[in-house]
């Protein structure tokens, strides 16, 4: 049996193109679940072949730090939480999404400390 150490996951946002902000130009791409013509690790929009200006995507932290290591939210994940689900409150950043302040084109969930076996998401 693989032991795992716990985690913790933040939250931040998705930046899709080079500007950021609420002016931003909006090419980021969800895709369809039939074809590999939006986001992944290497592009942000993969029909119009727009790679991440950062290998794995392109953030802005909730100090608006680009790269940044403020989340808005996090969650310490351990191994009494397998199987159960996990809650972010995300508040401040759905009031700035709808305040204009930044893009909503989504949020990222990344390892921001701890140790153990990576997760992985979508």
């Amino acid at each position: 049996m693989k032991r795992f150490a716990a985690f913790v996951l933040g939250v931040s946002v998705l930046l899709g193109g080079i500007a950021a902000g609420k002016d931003a130009p909006n090419d980021w791409a969800e895709g369809t679940p039939d074809s590999a013509n939006g986001a992944t690790r290497d592009y942000y929009n993969r029909a119009g072949l727009l790679e991440w200006k950062n290998k794995l995507g392109d953030w802005q932290d909730s100090a608006g730090v680009a790269q940044g290591d403020e989340s808005y939210a996090k969650a310490v994940v351990a191994a009494e939480h397998k199987g159960k689900a996990v809650e972010w409150d995300v508040t401040r950043l759905v009031q700035q999404w709808l305040g204009g302040k930044v893009q909503n084109q989504g949020m990222l969930l990344r390892v921001v400390g701890g140790g153990g076996a990576t997760p992985r998401g979508h």
